[in-house]
């Protein structure tokens, strides 16, 4: 995190000056104030998307993510900017059903499993560098509140139950994003852009529950998830030049 911060800004006061340099009268008149909106796929890595039968495994399939973001572009190209966004993703839990299924034998186990919600709210940097009339390098980076909610997992043969229960946390959660914007109009552009989102969750003392013959059972576990997501959006942003 720390060598990416530095990157960041060395790319920020290298394209301060390049842009300082530049023949302004080729680039159309700079915005100030923007706000935008976007939505694309999410692609779960790391232990979020593992779907092997281990404790810190997320199960987490290819979902969706949309935000909503805003700022004010500063000095030259430095900017700061805000956003929120939710994630949402649902899960293969196929490798638990068997683990469940040789556990307690002779059931035909049907899977009610929900998704994984992530809501977030960050705040950060900009770089945002002109490339010619109407293209736009739009870099951020970016930190925030993660509040994750876990899926129940859920299945039921019968009268049988195993449930492992939803918990909801917080965590400390950062954004690496880069993309482009190309104007379409004085005030709006369209955009596209690749971002990287890493957090990691604790959930603690989270109950598994079985019922299986008319005999009920309860436990608790703590684990950690390690959420890691590429999210590849398009948009659009509306500017106040």
């Amino acid at each position: 995190m720390k060598k990416l911060t530095v990157l960041f800004l060395a790319i920020l006061v290298i394209t301060n000056i390049s842009f300082s340099q530049t023949n302004t009268t080729k680039s159309p008149k700079r915005e100030k104030i923007f706000f935008g909106l976007s939505v694309g796929p999410s692609f779960p890595e790391s232990d979020y998307k593992n779907k092997e039968f281990t404790l810190n495994s997320g199960y987490a399939k290819v979902g969706y993510k949309i935000q909503a973001y805003g700022g004010i572009n500063l000095i030259g190209v430095l900017g700061v900017s805000i956003l929120g966004f939710t994630n949402y993703n649902t899960t293969n839990t196929e490798n638990l059903k068997n683990n469940i299924t040789s556990t307690y034998p002779g059931n035909n186990w049907i899977d009610n499993s929900k998704s994984w919600q992530l809501f977030g709210g960050m705040g950060g940097i900009t770089l945002y560098y002109p490339l010619d009339k109407k293209l736009t390098l739009d870099v951020k980076i970016m930190s925030g509140l993660l509040n994750a909610i876990s899926p129940e997992l859920l299945f039921v043969s019968g009268s049988n139950t195993y449930k492992l229960e939803s918990q909801t946390t917080n965590s400390f959660s950062y954004m690496t994003s880069i993309g482009l914007n190309v104007n379409v109009g004085q005030n709006v552009s369209l955009t596209t852009s690749m971002d990287f989102m890493s957090s990691s969750p604790s959930f603690n003392n989270v109950k598994t529950t079985t019922s299986i013959n008319g005999v009920n059972n309860e436990t608790t576990t703590s684990f950690s998830r390690e959420i890691n997501i590429i999210n590849l959006m398009v948009g659009f942003r509306y500017s106040i030049r």
